[in-house]
């Protein structure tokens, strides 16, 4: 799992300038919204590159590196999911990956939701497809 890992990491420094393609547009449903979720992936022609920029507060950027056209894939099947990693994320010794999460957004009846776990927080989200 580290080296799988490591990988990751170190292919996301090369697929990081390519550009960014919205997909979904996200909000924790509440009185006042005020936290959106951002998704999108890459138009690299080799790995599909998702980034997940959460506005909490401050905003904080995720991402997952995913074998080319596996994002799509799950799109049309209304269903999906990931790890969210952070940018300082490891595994330590004791098995434990820290500074990732999991997003699941799922298609039902029309209308995008689900959830994005990461930084400490859960976070339900409605989403818009662009």
């Amino acid at each position: 799992m580290k080296k799988a890992i490591f990988g990751l990491a170190l292919l996301a420094g090369f697929s990081a300038h390519a550009a960014q393609v919205p997909v979904f547009k996200c909000t924790v449903p509440a009185k006042t919204s005020t936290v959106t979720v951002d998704i999108a992936v890459s138009d690299s022609e080799a790995v599909d590159f998702v980034t997940i920029d959460v506005n909490d507060k401050s905003v904080s950027n995720l991402f997952m590196q995913m074998e080319k056209g596996s994002f799509q894939k799950q799109v049309d099947a209304g269903q999906v999911t990931t790890l969210a990693l952070g940018d300082q994320f490891q595994q330590g010794d004791d098995g434990v990956i820290r500074d990732a999460g999991v997003l699941a957004v799922g298609l039902d009846n029309g209308k995008w939701s689900g959830l994005l776990s990461a930084k400490g927080n859960v976070y339900p989200l409605e989403c818009t497809k662009l």
